[in-house]
């Protein structure tokens, strides 16, 4: 599952020392095919993904990262009782609502 192999790679990209090891690279491979075919809405996956790029650092990873987090952006309320906010509507809206997407978009554009 793609929100898991970026959660994975980021766990593994935090401990890292020297170069990526084959199993990495194909890791970084999947992390970033998937990174660039974002065609449904999920925060936790958005998350993770925006992180392990991050912690990888190379060009095309620090490329998709601003592509998600633009992403993010553009669903962000600009007017209304909601402005600032973000709709819950990802399949883990429903357990934490307005205050969880909210959330994991601003940790996911930090």
């Amino acid at each position: 599952h793609e929100t898991l192999t970026a959660a994975g790679a980021l766990c593994l990209l935090s401990g890292r020392q020297g170069p990526p090891s084959d199993r990495m690279a194909a890791i970084l491979q999947t992390l970033h095919q998937a990174a660039g075919d974002q065609k449904t809405l999920d925060y936790y996956r958005h998350y993770f993904m925006a992180q392990a790029l991050h912690a990888e650092g190379s060009r095309q990873a620090l490329r998709l990262r601003a592509n998600i987090q633009q992403k993010i952006l553009a669903l962000q309320n600009q007017t209304g009782e909601h402005r600032g906010s973000c709709e819950p509507l990802d399949p883990w809206s429903s357990a934490g609502g307005r205050v969880y997407t909210t959330a994991m978009a601003v940790l996911t554009v930090r």
